[in-house]
């Protein structure tokens, strides 16, 4: 785990400036992916909804559609209307800096991972963090 985020850390000024290059036409979508959201944080609880593809979060999101639910994904297969008590976000990077701003802004109650991809950072940082 360690030389996994000394990689990352050590890595992360190049991939900041890949990402800013790749996303240069969408700032949202750079600021969402270096953990700096553009949008507002609902009052309450926020159920925290991490899948690999949007499509794979359609029933469980819909379940839980009366709660505040903050959808997290890698891939945007298609464009979804949950309701609007549900926020898509693309993920953050899976590094520490990023990961804390993310959580410290959105301050989930509850993370829900669906078709796990292998992110040990933002595992650990639920973990570190006492998020359920």
């Amino acid at each position: 785990m360690w030389l996994y985020r000394f990689i990352l850390c050590v890595s992360y000024p190049f991939v900041w400036m890949w990402m800013r290059f790749k996303y240069r036409h969408n700032m949202e979508l750079f600021n969402e992916k270096i953990g700096c959201s553009t949008l507002n944080r609902p009052k309450g609880d926020v159920i925290w909804v991490h899948v690999r593809d949007i499509a794979a979060a359609m029933d469980i999101v819909r379940t839980l559609s009366r709660h505040n639910v903050l959808l997290t994904y890698k891939k945007k297969s298609q464009e979804v209307n949950f309701g609007s008590n549900v926020i898509c976000q693309s993920v953050t990077l899976d590094n520490r800096v990023t990961l804390q701003k993310f959580i410290d802004f959105w301050e989930p109650s509850v993370a829900i991972h669906i078709e796990l991809e292998l992110r040990p950072n933002q595992l650990a940082m639920i973990s570190k963090m006492d998020i359920p």
